[in-house]
């Protein structure tokens, strides 16, 4: 039986985190095995234009927003949309 993390030294509650996030990041990692590479890049292309545009939005301020990069985030946002089958009720 495990030690309650209350009873727990610093060192042994670092340890348990330290564990716990491993753990969790296989989980993860054999998520993601199971989309395909077209699911994956489509996501990582909507998550770099979606910080670009947040960056440049809070940094710099809407108006400097490239009307280009908001029909990448909006095209990409659908690609990520189809991919993923949210657009299912969407199609009835």
């Amino acid at each position: 039986m495990s030690k309650d993390t209350k009873e727990m030294t610093h060192e042994e509650l670092i340890e348990h985190h330290r564990k716990e996030r491993e753990k969790a990041s296989k989980a993860r990692d054999k998520m993601i095995g199971h989309l395909s590479p077209d699911m994956i890049q489509a996501v990582k292309d909507l998550k770099e234009i979606a910080s670009s545009v947040g960056e440049t939005m809070q940094f710099e301020g809407s108006e400097y927003v490239w009307v280009g990069d908001m029909h990448k985030l909006i095209d990409r946002a659908n690609s990520v949309n189809s991919l993923f089958n949210f657009d299912v009720e969407e199609r009835g």
